[in-house]
């Protein structure tokens, strides 16, 4: 019960992850081409201008970074033109207006880091940056979105206080009448020079980007299904001791026509049902625990229970169930029977 409580808190926490995180991109983002660094790098400082000059692309918006201090922490502080931005990507505003970070010296917040230090819109945070020390920004909007952060500026301000930042992602618009998948074509063809860019469409980058968070999951589901190895060893353990405890009874049952073959399957019949209750029990517990649990993830807006994969892993448990009886059905089905009906 435990063990199959555990892996299926594990798959329902998973898949409540997995399908937030693509829901959330899919609605957040209206980008045609995404371009990002291969295997998590940052992109050079020349891939938006090749970028820029495709004639396919009607526009390209750079996200970029830097890290500052701010209340004593390092803070990722992200940057881009708020007019483009806008175009591909919606922060789910609570207050404020985005579109005032335009502005020299303004600032964007998410709901969680104004909530964390006590700030609303209209207040000044103090920031350190490496190049120009410390400079006050007026808080102008706050929003709910975090796939960029929890700090967010003007390309103005990145630029009048940073130097160079890290290009995190380009998004790119295709021009009317170039579908997805032409303008991203065009873009693999500009950026060929540039083995550490990857450019792909909204919907592939989305995929892929699933896949490496069910991968993660996935890893953790397979090292709680380790657990169901100890209750193997349990139930083993557990039918062992019946056979044993049991043995006069098995020798009259062998004694009164009952075959070798009709011990086994009375023993494996036994760790099927073992096997099927701990299940059931397990996954009545572990599907409310993985709710519980993906519901206090911010930004998780869709609890999903994979149907498929709970009954699989109650399958899976009644299987191991009746493979763990294995080796007690066979010593019963080989009991003598003498021997057996003299036990005391």
């Amino acid at each position: 019960m435990i063990g199959v409580a555990l892996v299926a808190g594990a798959v329902v926490f998973a898949a409540s992850l997995s399908a937030s995180f693509g829901s959330t991109l899919r609605e957040r983002f209206d980008a045609d081409v995404v371009v990002d660094g291969v295997a998590g790098t940052t992109l050079g400082d020349g891939t938006a201008a090749r970028l820029s000059a495709v004639p396919g692309l009607a526009s390209v918006v750079p996200v970029r970074a830097t890290l500052v201090r701010e209340g004593g922490e390092v803070r990722d502080l992200i940057a881009a033109d708020p007019a483009a931005l806008r175009r591909v990507y919606d922060p789910d505003l609570v207050r404020g207006d985005m579109g005032r970070l335009a502005a020299p010296g303004t600032l964007a917040l998410s709901t969680g880091a104004a909530e964390a230090t006590g700030t609303d819109v209209g207040d000044t945070v103090r920031v350190t940056f490496a190049r120009t020390g410390v400079v006050p920004l007026r808080v102008v909007a706050l929003y709910r979105d975090t796939t960029f952060g929890d700090r967010l500026v003007g390309s103005g301000t990145f630029d009048a206080n940073v130097t160079g930042g890290r290009t995190l992602v380009l998004f790119a618009t295709a021009r009317d009448g170039v579908g997805p998948e032409a303008a991203t074509a065009a873009a693999d063809r500009a950026l060929a020079g540039l083995p550490g860019a990857d450019a792909r469409t909204q919907a592939a980058f989305i995929d892929d980007l699933r896949g490496q968070v069910d991968q993660l999951l996935a890893l953790v589901t397979g090292m709680l299904a380790l657990t169901l190895v100890v209750a193997l060893v349990g139930i083993l353990n557990a039918l062992a001791l019946a056979v044993l405890e049991r043995t006069r009874e098995i020798g009259m049952l062998r004694a009164v026509g009952l075959g070798r073959r009709g011990v086994g399957r009375a023993v494996r019949a036994e760790a099927a049902l073992v096997g099927l209750l701990g299940a059931l029990t397990g996954v009545a517990v572990g599907v409310p625990l993985g709710l519980a649990l993906a519901s206090q993830v911010p930004g998780v807006e869709t609890l999903a229970v994979p149907a498929g994969r709970v009954a699989l892993v109650i399958a899976g448990a009644t299987l191991a169930g009746v493979l763990a009886a294995a080796l007690p059905a066979r010593r019963a089905a080989r009991l003598d029977v003498l021997r057996a009906l003299a036990q005391a």
